[in-house]
């Protein structure tokens, strides 16, 4: 013992000494001296000089000339504003004391150095404790000698902090080498308690240094070792992790209501100290406890849920109370996490279904208190948590059997509604989102539904069919409902009006697009057609009524898949049943939707939803077989005409009935009905067919006199050149002698109305057939007989042109004049 007790001497003699000196000289430096006066020297000067004193010597050149006072006038200066010049902050010069206080800081830590290399190995257990308490008694020693005798506050504090440093390691060396048993170290079950206890004694010193020498950093300190006290003390009281994280966060929450709620730091002396290490300490215990929620993310357990509830609450608390947004916004975050971690938990203690209504059930709760709740209530806090249980319902859809699907189905029907329910929101925004993405759920669900009830019919078509053929009913109900509420609940209506019609197009679409692909469907089709009928019916009640394509669309697909699921082998009937179809819509078109395509009023822009499915029947109605190409045609040029209407232009009319004309000739000439065995004869009503067609566009055209000729005579010369080639084609005598007679006729008629265009063409046309019937007697000639002729010809043409210049004519001016009443 007596040489442990010298080499501690020897240890602590290096540190007094150099420290006692620093102190004497602090203290003599601080004693004014008779000859030194207690006022700065620079005072004496007066630094702040008149402003025109600072200001440079005027420039002769530039200066302006002084002006002249009058007599009697007051001469007096203004005075001169003085601008203070701030005093200058002088670094405090490195003293003797600092200087001495550095080098026997260093002899401390060199002798330390040399002490531990040299002896410590060869020092017992105990001896190595005894020495640093004892190194900590002298500094503690050496502390009260300097604050009491030499009132040197600074070498004092330090001088105890540095013993209360040792002290704890001496608690902690005397654990490490089991001093005070097993159990109480670091190998053993204490070694928490053993930290806590190190971390309690220097807490306790610097609270009683504190209350000695009022030091910030003491104070601060002291609470640091506090905060690991009560940690550690946690760790070894609960032994489990699982234990200590709800104890961490019940010590976060009691720390902040420390601080916030009962303001426990307020008006203390070292309020800021408590509430930064306060803070300090919740954020560390608040870690620890998070930390192990997410650690048990997969595997969580009840201290979890419990953590994340106890947030969840302090979040909404301090939301509510210090009316701060963000922690209300972050609250309805930690809620969707926490109904998320109770989902996984039933997940692994019970079963996936349970789990899935589990989790959706919260999210409508957690929903309907954010909505609900005026204190909690926001646009993100409502579109978070709906978006959330949206998610519910989707998770529910996929967690369906066939055994139970009930609950799933009853959560899913919910979440609908309350997303409905903001079609009437005062946002039209809201109006909006709600109405285009409200029937997205329920859609999915049906044909779920569709899916788990399909084991109770004959095929599994017919159950989508009947849930599908539901689900546009709804739609189509939901919609009459919301069209005709000023009506039958104008409070209602007036309470919560409807500044959008998204909802409205988007039901009946939805309904539109479901009867698009049930009309395909194999069996009960008749069901998606009759729908088809009030779709058609309720959309023609709307402001626009473009949703009314969609039934229009469905009704044909239906009816033709009706067709094709029955025994009606005939593909005349099909046709004959489309055609009856394109019939009825063209009808409805003409006399319903008679004033425009597209009639834009004040009140309603009306679409005709006839021909924008009009195309339809007809491209139904195409083939390979002369019958389908009849109808085709036919219903085409129907089509076609009835795009005229009350306030189409006369062009524009002219137009589509020219068009529809030609369609109606192509579908005659195409005809599968009264088609003779002589191909003479069928012939013949083709060329009939394009005459009658040149005289119906003389018709149509006839309000314009140019487009009504010149089409009409273009059609008529295509019809003559048209029985000119049957003349050749069908080479007998009495065809040729009735071609022959038709020209005549037309020659006639020609002269008759002095037409210039059909005397030319018809008599051109009687030589071509004259010279094509006589081909063989004309072949049979000998050739100087053509010869003459053609001598004979020139000789008349010779003579001709003599006679018509005798008269001061030409030949060109002398067929003029003979046909100067004629016209082309």
């Amino acid at each position: 013992m007596l040489i442990t007790l010298f080499i501690l001497a020897v240890i602590v003699l290096p540190f007094a000494i150099p420290l006692i000196i620093i102190s004497l000289s602090n203290s003599k430096e601080e004693q004014p001296t008779p000859y030194r006066t207690a006022y700065p020297v620079n005072n004496y000067y007066n630094r702040n000089m008149p402003q025109y004193l600072n200001q440079p010597y005027p420039n002769a050149i530039t200066q302006p000339p002084f002006p002249v006072m009058p007599q009697g006038a007051n001469i007096t200066p203004p005075p001169v504003p003085v601008r203070p010049i701030p005093p200058k902050k002088n670094k405090p010069d490195m003293t003797v004391s600092n200087i001495l206080f550095l080098i026997g800081t260093a002899f401390i830590v060199l002798s330390g150095l040399a002490f531990g290399v040299a002896g410590w190995v060869h020092t017992t257990h105990i001896g190595r404790v005894a020495i640093i308490a004892a190194a900590s008694a002298v500094f503690l020693i050496l502390s009260v000698v300097i604050s009491k005798a030499l009132r040197l506050s600074g070498t004092s504090v330090s001088f105890y902090i540095l013993s209360t440093g040792l002290a704890a390691t001496s608690f902690l060396t005397a654990g490490y080498y089991k001093l005070m048993g097993e159990w109480f170290s670091f190998s053993g079950d204490g070694v928490f308690a053993l930290i806590a206890t190190s971390c309690l004694i220097a807490s306790i010193m610097l609270y009683a240094g504190n209350a000695v020498f009022q030091k910030l950093p003491l104070i601060c300190t002291a609470l640091s070792t506090t905060v690991l006290t009560v940690l550690f003390g946690i760790v070894q009281v609960c032994d489990d992790i699982e234990i200590a994280a709800p104890v961490f966060i019940a010590a976060q929450a009691l720390i902040i209501a420390a601080l916030y709620v009962f303001k426990a730091a307020e008006g203390k002396k070292y309020e800021l100290p408590i509430k930064i290490v306060g803070i300090c300490a919740a954020a560390l215990y608040g870690g620890i406890a998070l930390i192990y929620v997410l650690a048990s993310f997969f595997d969580p357990t009840i201290s979890s849920i419990t953590i994340i509830t106890v947030i969840i609450a302090q979040l909404m608390y301090y939301g509510i109370i210090k009316k701060i947004n963000g922690l209300i916004y972050a609250e309805s975050i930690v809620f969707s996490f926490l109904a998320l971690i109770i989902g996984i938990y039933t997940a692994n203690t019970a079963s996936d279904k349970t789990a899935t209504l589990t989790f959706s059930g919260i999210m409508i709760a957690s929903y309907l208190i954010h909505r609900f709740v005026p204190a909690l209530r926001s646009t993100f806090t409502e579109s978070s948590t709906l978006s959330v249980s949206a998610f519910g319902a989707l998770m529910c859809l996929t967690s369906m059997t066939r055994d139970s699907f009930m609950p799933e189905i009853i959560m899913v029907m919910i979440n609908s509604a309350l997303i409905g329910t903001y079609v009437f929101d005062k946002s039209k925004a809201k109006q909006i989102a709600a109405g285009v993405t409200a029937p997205f759920i329920p859609f999915l669900a049906s044909i779920r539904l569709g899916d788990m009830i399909s084991g109770n019919f004959s095929t599994g078509s017919n159950a989508y069919t009947i849930c599908m053929s539901v689900f546009s009913m709804i739609l189509i109900i939901s919609a009459a409902i919301m069209n005709f509420m000023p009506r039958i609940a104008p409070v209602f209506n007036t309470k919560y009006p409807r500044k959008t019609n998204a909802a409205l197009y988007t039901d009946l679409s939805f309904a539109g697009f479901i009867l698009m692909f049930l009309s395909c469907a194999k069996e009960l089709t008749y069901i998606p057609a009759a729908i088809c009928l009030i779709h058609f019916a309720m959309s023609n009640k709307l402001r626009n009524n473009i949703t009314a394509v969609f039934s229009s669309i469905s009704f044909v697909i239906a009816i033709r898949t009706i067709l094709r699921n029955s025994n009606i082998q005939s593909s005349t009937v099909n046709l004959m049943v489309m055609m009856c179809i394109l019939i009825l819509y063209m009808g409805i078109s003409r006399f319903v939707y008679h004033n425009a395509t597209i009639c834009c009023t004040h009140e309603k822009l009306v679409i005709d939803p006839m021909l924008a499915a009009g195309w339809l029947p007809i491209a139904l109605m195409l083939g390979t077989t002369r019958t389908a190409c009849f109808f085709t045609l036919l219903g085409s040029a129907i089509y076609c005409g009835c795009f005229i209407k009350k306030n189409t232009s006369q062009t524009t009319a002219s137009i589509l009935l020219s068009t529809s004309t030609l369609l109606t000739a192509a579908a005659l000439i195409a005809r599968p009905f009264f088609l003779p065995e002589s191909r003479e004869v069928s012939s013949k009503i083709t060329i009939a067919i394009i005459a009658l067609t040149g005289l119906a566009c003389r018709y149509i055209w006839r309000e314009f006199k140019e487009a009504s000729k010149y089409s009409s005579n273009t059609i008529f010369i295509m019809s003559f050149i048209a029985l000119l080639f049957d003349a050749m084609i069908f080479d007998t005598a009495l065809n040729t002698i009735f071609v022959m007679g038709i020209m005549i006729l037309v020659l006639i008629i020609s002269i008759a109305v002095r037409s210039k265009t059909w005397f030319i063409a018809s008599a051109a046309s009687l030589f071509t057939i004259t010279v094509y019937a006589t081909r063989e007697y004309l072949m049979a000639l000998h050739w100087w007989i053509y010869l003459f002729i053609a001598g004979i010809i020139l000789i008349g043409i010779a003579s001709i042109n003599e006679y018509c210049k005798k008269n001061n004519e030409t030949l060109k001016t002398s067929v003029a004049k003979k046909f100067s009443g004629w016209s082309w």
